[in-house]
């Protein structure tokens, strides 16, 4: 604002410095043309010293977002802290010490305490509140991508990984051409304005509607969309309204400013609690990219709707895009939401075009080929009924109709019915030939042979018949197989199989 408030000051003065000499010149008797190019000299020199310190500011690297990405390292730590922890007294089933507990407690506790503290100095220093919390976010994702990989907490696929790296890269940009610093405005001015103060009302009653269903949706399961959703909207306004509380601290004085910090550490407080308690009550996978993205939209409103950021931006619709690249890296990279899976889901729920779709298509067809096969046990019927189920399948995990972890329950539930969980030929013959365990066997022959021999001495030749497309009826061979089957036997066999 000084800095503003001077070059205004110079270029005032060089205008009448310039009039001045062009009016001296004149009296003094010099030839006009001369004072008129003197003054216009004067006047580039100054529009040029402007440009400067304009750019200057520009290039000027506020102190909040260094501060915003130690916020995001905190965050990361804390709550990683806490999932190693569980995640290692899950895998080995014994549960830890009271005191590594209550250590691991107090840990992530001290880590969201100092980050909270850190974050609320990079707002009140000026910073454009939208990248602050759009610069704390990447770097809370980035990180806590590197400590759940190292740790081996989760594994990260290629959506997940490409997804936070893309979020890392849009933030730089977004720093890049965000909205400069405000400065010191009139608060009052601004949240009395028609759209801060529409705005602020919105707020308001998205608060009290998002609480009502955070309570009548409480016992809810997990995965309820409203019940997420309600989460979601509650904390990103509370958190939305304690960014843009400690922005103002640095233009307030006296009882306003023992006012505002009050009001905003109680919020704080509350906030704190929910956001500990929201991943325990909502699916986790589910409710933090919602929850990022919805307050990272609030965020960037109230930056044009109340602070009038698109003043002092060079280019809004690139900030804009560069927004909708954070919000769908944040989208892609989360990999238990799909929202045009869901509502396609929704949307076959509540009309009857059901069966005109390509899934409602194929589930039918594995309705009539069941319905065919009472009464015809062809081999015919039994290659239909094969493809009807393979396509169905297809079909419903490509449209999200079926997921991984659902696919993964019906294989283990058919393996238990079907063998009681022991080792089959088909499973055998399918592992070996994935793409990954053909790359590691080829370089560990070893682990084919042990593979192998967890199977019985049936299955062993049902493998057989598998690889070298044999048509031997292997009931004819039931019994003379039980009686005489031994384990040299089955070493004898895997060692024919294994030769070329």
């Amino acid at each position: 604002t000084t800095t503003t408030t001077t070059t205004t000051s110079t270029s005032k003065a060089a205008a009448m410095e310039s009039a001045s000499l062009s009016s001296s010149a004149s009296s003094f008797g010099f030839d006009p043309d001369l004072a008129t190019a003197a003054s216009a000299l004067t006047l580039n020199a100054t529009n040029l010293y402007e440009l400067g310190v304009s750019e200057h500011q520009a290039m000027n690297v506020s102190w909040g977002l260094p501060m915003a990405v130690v916020t995001g390292c905190c965050y990361a730590v804390a709550a990683n802290v806490a999932s190693y922890v569980a995640t290692q007294a899950e895998r080995t089933g014994k549960s830890p010490p009271r005191t590594t507990t209550l250590l691991t407690d107090i840990a992530a506790l001290a880590g969201y305490v100092v980050g909270g503290m850190i974050i609320t100095v990079a707002y009140a220093s000026g910073a454009a509140v939208p990248v602050v919390n759009a610069t704390m976010v990447a770097t809370n994702l980035l990180v806590n991508m590197v400590l759940q990989i190292v740790l081996g907490i989760t594994y990260y696929n290629k959506e997940m990984r490409v997804g936070t790296m893309i979020f890392v890269v849009a933030v730089f940009q977004l720093a890049t051409i965000g909205p400069a610093e405000r400065g010191d405005v009139d608060i009052v001015e601004k949240f009395t304005a028609p759209l801060a103060l529409g705005w602020t009302l919105a707020l308001v009653i998205m608060l009290a509607v998002s609480s009502v269903l955070v309570v009548t949706t409480y016992d809810a399961p997990a995965e309820s969309m409203h019940k997420i959703c309600a989460w979601a909207i509650s904390i990103s306004v509370m958190g939305t309204a304690t960014d843009n509380g400690a922005s103002v601290f640095g233009m307030l004085r006296g009882v306003a400013l023992a006012s505002m910090m009050a009001v905003y550490f109680f919020m704080a407080g509350a906030l704190l609690l929910l956001s500990a308690k929201a991943p325990a009550v909502c699916e986790a996978s589910i409710y933090v990219p919602v929850q990022l993205c919805t307050q990272m939209v609030f965020n960037m409103a109230t930056g044009f709707l109340v602070w009038e950021d698109q003043t002092r931006v060079h280019n809004p619709s690139a900030y804009l895009a560069t927004f909708v690249i954070c919000l769908m890296s944040v989208y892609s990279s989360s990999s238990g939401v799909d929202i045009m899976a869901s509502g396609s889901v929704k949307l076959y729920a509540y009309t009857a075009n059901f069966d005109r779709s390509h899934f409602g298509q194929s589930v039918i067809a594995v309705l009539n080929s069941w319905k065919r096969l009472e009464v015809d046990n062809s081999e015919e019927a039994r290659a239909a009924a094969s493809e009807a189920l393979r396509t169905m399948l297809f079909n419903g995990s490509a449209r999200g109709a079926f997921t991984d972890i659902s696919l993964v329950q019906l294989a283990v539930a058919l393996s238990g019915e079907a063998s009681e969980y022991k080792a089959t030929a088909q499973v055998v013959h399918w592992m070996e030939n994935t793409p990954f365990f053909r790359k590691y066997t080829s370089g560990h022959p070893e682990f084919s042979e042990a593979l192998r021999r967890s199977l019985s001495g049936d299955e062993t030749l049902k493998l057989a018949h598998i690889q070298h497309g044999s048509q031997m009826d292997l009931d004819e061979d039931d019994q003379e197989t039980n009686s005489d089957w031994s384990s040299s036997d089955a070493d004898d066999g895997f060692k024919e199989l294994m030769k070329p």
